[in-house]
């Protein structure tokens, strides 16, 4: 499994840096745009990394992109659809400056 390659052991679960909802987010956390593919398994995932960041005042956006896979940001020299994306996250970050 992925988590073995990733974590040292069982108390490395615990840590801020593997799990986000372990952190003090009613401290500043960096601005947080996530881009939502329709068609993505973790795309509830993407909703509650939202909503939580939201609901401790965090800058943060969420965009759906409807008829979307995950990872298909990859794709901006194919899909129309991954290059606003990508155009929607340098507005974003751009706006945080």
């Amino acid at each position: 499994m992925y988590e073995e390659a990733y974590l040292s052991n069982d108390a490395d679960r615990e840590s801020p840096y593997y799990c986000l909802f372990n952190n003090d987010l009613t401290r500043e956390v960096p601005p947080c745009f996530i881009a939502g593919a329709e068609f993505d398994p973790l795309l509830d995932d993407s909703r509650l990394l939202y909503q939580t960041l939201a609901a401790h005042q965090q800058p943060c956006e969420f965009k759906l992109y409807p008829g979307t896979l995950h990872a298909f940001l990859h794709y901006s020299r194919m899909m129309k659809t991954a290059d606003e994306a990508l155009r929607d996250g340098a507005q974003f970050f751009t706006a945080q400056l």
